[in-house]
């Protein structure tokens, strides 16, 4: 990984080896998910063959046109659940990016939990556009996805001043760090900032609709939209790396 990625201490990666930990247990798990990752001619299980997995699926369907439920898709895509660190676990069942949220309340049915799934949901939405280009299936229930509380979409709604860090988790922040906040990927005002990314993303869309008069998916109001803002105000106010307004420390395996 750091010889194909060229990674110097003047290049660095941000989480290189949980990125490279992560390939390794993507092995084990495509093995062990044979029902979402068929072998084709007793070959070696490959990523690619989740299309194997949706093509059977498509052919089962009872209407004209070719179609799969996007919860077929993300079935699979859960499948790889044990590729991610070892986090919240329920009923030993790793759930990957989802975290306790501290202004939420457990009733004893694990209330306090978000779910996230940033990046599963990142990779739904590049399979998708694949998927209906390449093999003329239809992903139907596309709706059903949220937006990605990531630091680009998040970092736009804080540096707009939509959100705006408490006096006294800013000064917590900068305990260590100086020009600005940071904290671990785990905290709770990290937790926090996501959730409402998510619930602000939604608003965004709603908002732009009325804007423009027409209907306009979500992967658009995030690539198109909030992404490339996020991405351009960043630049204008911190010229030397376009970094977020908050700090993640982060592995590589959340954002």
């Amino acid at each position: 990984m750091t010889d194909g990625f060229q990674v110097t201490d003047d290049n660095p990666m941000v989480g290189l080896e949980g990125r490279s930990n992560l390939l390794k247990r993507l092995a084990k798990v495509l093995d062990d998910q044979s029902t979402y990752f068929p072998s084709i001619n007793d070959e070696p299980r490959r990523p690619g063959n989740l299309v194997d997995y949706l093509l059977e699926s498509a052919e089962h369907e009872q209407t004209q046109a070719k179609t799969v439920r996007i919860e077929k898709l993300w079935e699979a895509v859960m499948s790889l659940g044990e590729m991610w660190p070892a986090r919240v676990e329920i009923n030993g069942v790793q759930l990957g990016d989802v975290w306790p949220c501290a202004c939420l309340t457990d009733l004893g049915n694990y209330e306090n939990l978000v779910p996230f799934h940033k990046l599963s949901q990142w990779l739904t939405y590049s399979l998708i556009e694949v998927i209906e280009s390449s093999l003329g299936i239809v992903i139907d229930g596309v709706e059903l996805m949220t937006g990605l509380p990531e630091y680009r979409n998040g970092g736009l709604l804080v540096d707009y001043g939509l959100l705006t860090l408490k006096p006294s988790e800013d000064a917590r922040g900068r305990l260590k760090s100086g020009d600005l906040p940071e904290f671990e990927g785990s905290d709770p005002v990290i937790v926090e900032w996501r959730a409402l990314t998510v619930i602000y993303l939604d608003i965004i869309k709603e908002e732009l609709e009325v804007k423009l008069g027409q209907k306009l998916d979500l992967a658009q109001i995030l690539e198109g939209g909030t992404w490339t803002a996020g991405r351009e105000i960043a630049a204008k106010l911190r010229p030397k790396d376009g970094g977020p307004p908050i700090v993640i420390k982060s592995d590589g395996t959340i954002f």
